[in-house]
């Protein structure tokens, strides 16, 4: 997991203190204090089986995320991306890519929603 914000490094220990405390057998994890295209670009090829994004909800960003990620997620693996009606708009960076769905959700603000892209 990329958190990092600048105005507020400590979030990053405090994400990694509340998944520790999950217990979560069998799944790998880590927290990184950078950003998600830094993270993203260290990952081995066909290494990742789901990836959540809700960082920078700019429609640059989020296109070069999708596009950096197809060779890190396996086939079958899911990216999944929040905020993606609404003010942000970002289901069309979704639907660039086969088989996406955007889910649109009753907001409780000004953005919400889901997309979801399965690798193929």
């Amino acid at each position: 997991m990329a958190e990092w914000d600048p105005a507020a490094p400590e979030r990053a220990d405090a994400v990694d203190a509340w998944l520790a405390s999950l217990k979560l057998d069998g799944v790998d994890w880590r927290v990184v204090r950078s950003d998600a295209l830094t993270v993203i670009a260290q990952q081995p090829d066909e290494s990742l089986d789901f990836v959540f994004l809700d960082d920078d909800h700019q429609h640059e960003h989020v296109a070069q995320e999708l596009a950096a990620l197809m060779s890190k997620v396996r086939a079958g693996g899911l990216i999944c991306g929040h905020d993606v009606h609404g003010l942000t708009d970002l289901q069309q960076e979704f639907a660039r890519y086969p088989n996406s769905l955007s889910l649109d959700f009753p907001r409780l603000g000004p953005a919400g929603g889901l997309g979801i892209i399965q690798c193929v």
